[in-house]
């Protein structure tokens, strides 16, 4: 099944603290090929000791290698370290007899499939598994300026920004960029985002023999996202030998039967944001549900597709082929838009903003004067060479940002949590004057000179190249910089408040409502 990339490294595996705690660990990626036997060498092998090593090498691993690459998990890891590892492989998929493939490849913007992808358009690149990107060096390790490698790291880099949230949560998005291809179909989510993933109930195995109730609220398994137009009547036609049951779920995730007969579990009362089971008649028939954006002028409505075989016998997605029919009301007018299942560009379609950057740059000891803790001594984010900004589906500047990286509200500090304040990613964006505050970015602006200004990519969906002044976070006797950077990552979301900490102060910063009802 295709899988999308999630949203759920915790923020403070990225503040300065733990980035400088971690600077052993980094040179041992950088100067070595990402291969199988990484850590079989002892040395290397124990710098995953170290607070938040495994979520950055599991997350390294996912931006670098191709879903069919991997590195081995060292084998004489601590007791506390080996569970840790093992409870990871469990939230990767990674069978228990292959249990060594913990780190395993996931986006391949530093492989084989990344360099086919990029080589149309001369774009540098580089494959992690057969080259280091950097060579050892006095202070640490050194990366040829402009080459092949340097770019590796920045994509890498943008990627762990992107996936980056303090709320807790894990939420599929979308990345695009350099190199990035869009997915055809968009799998259901077996998680609700709460507490980096909660398993949604009806996804587990029953616990007695299989039966035909289609309440039961176990031994379901994920098919895909649908997109429709609200209101409209729509019908699934399936193709299987097997006589399977279906559920339809409101949204993008999985959901449970709250009618489950008592024999089984039942589940809870979908977050939110989740849909609950949508009614559907014996032809598999149901009203498309009003809570898409709105497209051509008609709105949307997404919704999740479970499946599940009556003798209980796992059923591969390939093996169960479904149609979508969509019937129009005689008033209605416009073009169909159902689609099933619908595309990642059709399911992804709030742009969040983009991340850019490098993380694989030596970071000595903060020098004296450098303000790397707000005043409650929280570690700020965004620090030293690590950059965003915000799009234009915002009205507040750092409204989204201060809310995903910070967890917190925008008026808690001047400038939230950051090191280096995002700016408004499209240079073209008319800002309101309040946006023209403690010398963030005033919009429309003559050259693309502060902090997170943006050139559009041919596109014009994705960042092309971000500009940057280092230094912001600094003392002010410290000389600043300023460079290109010519490998962002934009972020798409289903929703513009997934990654918000609380909808209702997402919405207040929306600089327009979403269409349909709020989820």
């Amino acid at each position: 099944m295709n899988s999308l990339p999630m949203n759920s490294l915790p923020m403070n595996g990225l503040d300065y603290q733990t980035l400088q705690s971690t600077q052993a660990l980094f040179q041992a990626l950088v100067t070595h090929p990402l291969t199988p036997t990484l850590f079989a060498e002892p040395s290397r092998a124990s710098l995953l000791a170290g607070d938040h090593a495994v979520d950055l090498t599991e997350y390294i691993a996912r931006c670098a290698l191709d879903p069919c690459e991997w590195i081995d998990a060292p084998p004489d890891l601590p007791a506390d370290q080996a569970t840790r590892l093992v409870d990871k492989a469990v939230l990767t998929g990674v069978a228990a007899d292959q249990g060594t493939k913990v780190f395993v490849g996931e986006l391949g913007l530093c492989s084989e499939r990344h360099a086919r992808l990029t080589r149309r358009a001369a774009v540098p690149a580089f494959r992690w598994t057969t080259a280091a990107p950097a060579t050892s060096a006095p202070d640490g390790w050194q990366v040829v300026a402009g080459g092949e490698g340097e770019a590796c790291l920045q994509r890498v880099s943008a990627c762990l920004l992107a996936r980056t949230n303090a709320v807790d949560a894990r939420v599929q998005i979308s990345l695009r960029g350099d190199g990035t291809d869009l997915a055809d179909r968009v799998p259901v989510n077996t998680m609700f985002r709460e507490d980096r993933g909660t398993p949604i109930v009806s996804f587990a195995p029953c616990a007695t023999a299989p039966g035909g109730d289609p309440r039961r609220n176990c031994d379901w398994q994920p098919h895909y996202v649908g997109r429709c137009t609200a209101g409209r009547r729509v019908t699934l036609e399936v193709a299987t030998p097997r006589r399977i049951e279906l559920r339809v779920c409101a949204g993008v995730y999985g959901c449970d039967s709250a009618a489950s007969p008592r024999t089984q579990l039942a589940g809870p009362n979908p977050p939110f944001y989740a849909g609950g089971v949508i009614p559907h008649d014996g032809d598999r028939s149901f009203d498309c549900p009003n809570n898409g954006p709105a497209v051509e002028g008609q709105a949307t409505g997404y919704f999740a597709v479970m499946y599940r075989a009556r003798d209980g016998r796992a059923l591969d997605p390939a093996e169960l082929a479904v149609r979508l029919r969509e019937v129009a009301a005689p008033s209605a007018g416009g073009t169909a838009l159902a689609a099933y299942p619908a595309t990642e560009a059709e399911v992804f379609t709030y742009r969040e903003g983009s991340f850019y950057g490098n993380l694989f740059v030596p970071m000595p000891p903060p020098p004296d004067g450098a303000e790397i803790f707000t005043p409650e001594g929280d570690a700020k984010a965004l620090f030293d060479s690590q950059f965003a900004c915000y799009s234009d589906v915002w009205s507040a500047d750092n409204a989204m940002l201060s809310h995903r990286l910070c967890a917190g509200p925008v008026a808690a500090l001047p400038e939230g949590c950051f090191g280096n304040p995002p700016g408004a990613c499209d240079p073209t964006v008319a800002a309101a004057p309040r946006a023209c505050v403690a010398g963030r970015p005033c919009l429309p602006a003559a050259a693309r000179t502060v902090p997170g200004q943006c050139s559009v990519g041919s596109d014009r969906s994705t960042a092309a190249v971000c500009r940057s002044r280092i230094g912001s976070a600094l003392p002010a006797t410290l000389p600043a910089r300023t460079q290109d950077w010519q490998y962002p990552l934009t972020t798409y979301l289903n929703h513009p408040c997934d990654l918000f900490a609380d909808r209702e102060t997402c919405l207040r910063n929306l600089a327009e409502p979403p269409p349909g009802p709020i989820p």
